[in-house]
């Protein structure tokens, strides 16, 4: 019976009439949208798909015919390198510990003769040979046929879907990885460049050495050489990436260069009937990619590509396909990594020893679609039409994984809100959380279940959906707490999104992970990186995340700028300028005999301005050195890691003395655990000791607690050699036992000027 028959033989009023309608009208638009939809999703899960697979051949191929080999000579150039450095030094040891006047049958000379007799490449002979491994052959990784077997639709095996709902999408993957090409060419040149210089320096050490020129030794010709192997390695690894991602390019610009510049066809829609409102094979077929257990989708680590490892591709039914691994490592690649590098996400799946619970592989499904797709529009649920971006990390009330303590700072008033990132302590499951201010600050756990996600009230498919009903709605998150979602609190201008950072080169390491060297992209601007360490507690997180929030309320040309915080997803990350001229104390090391005293009484000049300005603001450094200031543009000094500071004008310690720079701190903190601004004072005076001294760490020939006894019995250092007069005066005055008679910063700062103006 069509519609129409069924109005006339029921014989409906004309009001029931146009509220049938209506609803017949909204069942199908429903049906529709829900198809466009899942297509849309599953279009583009294909395309992801297609890509990792494209890659995984890719990386196969490289792994098992460049990388391997390459490392295995990296190796055999290593081994030959050390034994030529152990040939040198038992050869010196010889000549410096020969007491005998028999020189040709001296024990001493037989054990000389011996050495020189040593031949390194003999070691090692077939050293490639002996060590490599039996031939292998990567299985052909390839697109799993049984997915499209009861599929109808427009999608076809290993080839890229280019339609009218995909077509921005793969455009922009295009664009992106160009732009990852342009970088890793870039790479290669640069240390290709390298190459050459390591190569002309390893010559020239080579002559030296031939001519007997007495600053060159033979170790010193070894470290050229492994620098030119481990550039060699470097390079074929650069390469490798080069080219894996241009053709990745090439492929996809094939895909799209196939419509010949038409418009990208139509998905053909269908033709919906009340009677009809079932999506067909492609949700079905969606859901089959949303549950492939292990095809693809699975590595056992979170190592980098190129890590010399395992590389495990695994079967549908969990079993191993190819399994190489080297004689020193066994890690695995994850074919995660490949999807982000190609600017994507991929959905998490159970883990091999298939112990995740039902729970977590639902949450994981479901943040899946949360982050998988890039296209941003309006859905409409139950009536109400919401924005809704389609990954979560895009809403902008969504705050990643800020701490709640830091997240507590931003909600003020009541109906204020936000939604973040947590962690359950007992399992480690991810966690979303629902951060109110009403009547106090109140935090909810957003529940998940296989179809959504809810708190008291009913389930949603999306967290975005859920908020959404709350706002408009205005009914209290539980009837317990009452508290209503009123004003989103949106992400600050510091807090920046993951997506946006690009991480270059390592120049560091820090408390909390490493610092790189990289760009801020929105800005095109250099900036320096300091990374959370996954494997950190939530205390140390807050610890690390603490720094940034101090360092974004200061503006002040001697301390070093902070630009943002990182916190969508993990790793965490604090962004900084970055500072060309390094750590002051590898400065002094290396140039610091060179400089004038004028400059040096400058670059303690600089840090007492640095210090006067935090003193103004109460902060208290606590781990004031050299090798926390950096040097910048013209020399200036700016002040940098504020990972142990505290804005207050005392703070006691409560938690022990741990990791605290003995040979710089106030004898009141070590002893009492007690530190004020006139704490950072008497580090300045370390400060500037070192300066003076080029880089020399204080109180030379002492261990720690030989340092503490003896300055509490009245030790004072004496002045480094050329230091002037007044300067050795101002640093005994930091050195005062009793804090109150040391000078504060704004006085120390007025005397370096003075003395400025007098040399």
């Amino acid at each position: 019976m069509t519609t129409q028959e069924y109005l006339i033989s029921s014989k409906l009023t004309k009001p029931d009439t146009m509220i049938y309608v209506q609803k017949e009208n909204k069942k199908i638009e429903d049906a529709k949208s829900h198809y466009l939809r899942t297509t849309s999703k599953l279009h583009k899960l294909h395309n992801e798909y297609i890509i990792a697979i494209k890659v995984a051949s890719l990386h196969q191929n490289d792994y098992l015919v460049k990388l391997l080999p390459s490392f295995l000579t990296h190796h055999e150039e290593t081994h030959i390198g050390l034994t030529e450095g152990w040939k040198y030094i038992l050869s010196q040891y010889t000549q410096l510990t020969d007491l005998t006047m028999s020189k040709p049958s001296s024990p001493t000379s037989i054990i000389s003769k011996s050495v020189n007799n040593i031949e390194p490449d003999q070691y090692f002979q077939d050293f490639v040979a002996k060590h490599k491994s039996n031939p292998l052959t990567g299985e052909k990784v390839t697109f799993t046929t049984a997915l499209l077997s009861d599929y109808s639709g427009t999608l076809k095996a290993e080839k890229l879907a280019i339609d009218d709902l995909t077509a921005t999408s793969v455009k922009q993957k295009l664009e992106d990885i160009r732009k990852d090409v342009t970088k890793y060419e870039e790479q290669k040149n640069t240390v290709l460049k390298e190459q050459t210089q390591l190569e002309a320096d390893v010559e020239t050490c080579s002559r030296l050495l031939k001519e007997k020129d007495e600053n060159t030794t033979v170790l010193e010709l070894q470290k050229l050489k492994h620098k030119v192997s481990v550039n060699k390695w470097n390079f074929i690894k650069t390469k490798c990436n080069y080219l894996h991602y241009q053709a990745v390019a090439d492929f996809i610009d094939q895909s799209i260069q196939e419509i010949d510049g038409e418009p990208p066809p139509a998905i053909p829609h269908l033709d919906f009937d009340p009677s009809c409102l079932q999506v067909g094979s492609g949700a079905t077929l969606l859901k089959k990619f949303n549950s492939m257990p292990n095809t693809l989708r699975r590595f056992a680590s979170r190592s980098t590509l190129f890590n010399m490892s395992t590389i495990d591709y695994s079967a549908e039914d969990g079993t191993s396909m190819v399994s190489a691994s080297s004689s020193q490592t066994k890690a695995r690649w994850n074919i995660t990594n490949i999807f982000k590098s190609l600017g994507g996400n991929v959905i998490s799946t159970p883990s091999p020893d298939n112990t995740e619970s039902k729970q977590n592989q639902n949450q994981n499904q479901k943040q899946n679609y949360e982050e998988q797709f890039d296209v941003k529009g309006v859905e409409e649920y139950n009536g109400e039409t919401a924005p809704v971006s389609q990954r979560l990390e895009d809403e902008e009330w969504f705050h990643g994984v800020l701490p709640r303590e830091e997240v507590q700072r931003l909600l003020v008033t009541d109906g204020d809100f936000l939604v973040r990132e947590s962690k359950n302590k007992k399992t480690n499951e991810v966690l979303y959380v629902l951060s109110v201010y009403w009547n106090g600050h109140r935090h909810f756990i957003i529940q998940t279940k296989e179809e959504g996600w809810h708190l008291e009230g009913p389930t949603f498919p999306t967290i975005q959906h859920l908020i959404h009903n709350q706002m408009t709605k205005g009914q209290p998150v539980t009837s317990k707490s009452q508290a209503i979602l009123k004003n989103p609190i949106l992400r600050e201008p510091w807090e920046l999104k993951n997506d946006d950072i690009l991480l270059d080169m390592k120049i560091g390491n820090g408390n909390f992970g490493e610092v790189y060297k990289g760009k801020y992209k929105p800005e095109d601007k250099v900036v320096a990186v300091k990374t959370c360490r996954d494997s950190l507690t939530e205390e140390q997180r807050k610890t690390f995340l603490q720094e940034g929030r101090i360092l974004k309320q200061y503006d002040h040309p001697n301390i070093v700028k902070f630009i943002g915080i990182a916190a969508q997803r993990k790793p965490v990350m604090i962004v900084m300028e970055y500072v060309e001229g390094g750590s002051l104390l590898l400065f002094l090391r290396k140039n610091g005999r060179q400089q004038t005293r004028n400059q040096l009484v400058l670059m303690c000049e600089n840090a007492s301005s640095g210090m006067n300005y935090l003193e103004s603001k109460n902060c208290i450094h606590r781990d004031l050195a050299a090798r926390n200031c950096l040097v910048g543009e013209n020399s200036v000094i700016k002040i940098s890691d504020f990972g142990m500071s505290r804005e207050e004008e005392m703070y006691v310690v409560s938690d022990g003395m741990k990791q605290i720079p003995i040979k710089w701190t106030a004898p009141e903190a070590l002893n009492y655990g007690k530190y004020t601004s006139l704490c950072d004072v008497w580090s300045f005076g370390i400060l500037m000791w070192e300066v003076f001294s080029s880089g020399l760490t204080p109180y030379q020939g002492m261990s720690n607690a030989q340092a503490k006894e003896r300055i509490d019995a009245g030790y004072r250092m004496p002045a480094p050699q050329g230091t002037p007069e007044e300067i050795y005066e101002l640093m005994h005055r930091c050195w005062k036992y009793d804090p109150e008679a040391r000078p504060h910063f704004d006085e120390i700062n007025k005397e370096l000027k003075k003395i400025l103006a007098t040399i």
